[in-house]
């Protein structure tokens, strides 16, 4: 089994953190206080929307990541084409799908928040 250096510790550890951190704000700031005055409508709609959004900032952040990488990827093979319109076709390959992930991701996050505040 493989072991963990102590950075990929500090690193999980900082994550578990901050996502921590996020999950009980949601929960004491939102979930608990409309639970409390019987806003039953609203608790459900917020625990319909709130995983959206979460769901659509993990799609934007894991979009805009693989755009980084497919772009550094594209242009270094781009390097050998021999004309403009060879680099913009690598470039417009390598951007496809991370700008569907991109827009899922905003869409996601858009409908979370609509479903959040009926």
């Amino acid at each position: 089994m493989p072991s963990l250096s102590s950075r990929k510790v500090m690193i999980l550890i900082a994550i578990f953190l901050f996502l921590g951190s996020i999950f009980w704000s949601i929960l004491h700031e939102t979930l608990l206080p409309l639970a409390r005055a019987e806003r039953w409508a609203a608790l459900a709609a917020n625990l319909i929307g709130i995983p959206l959004v979460l769901a659509g900032c993990a799609a934007f952040v894991w979009g805009g990541w693989r755009f980084v990488i497919s772009t550094s990827e594209a242009l270094a093979h781009a390097e050998g084409l021999a004309n403009r319109e060879q680099v913009r076709g690598a470039l417009f390959k390598a951007w496809v799908r991370p700008l569907l992930w991109l827009l899922g991701g905003f869409g996601l996050m858009a409908l979370g928040g609509l479903i959040s505040n009926l």
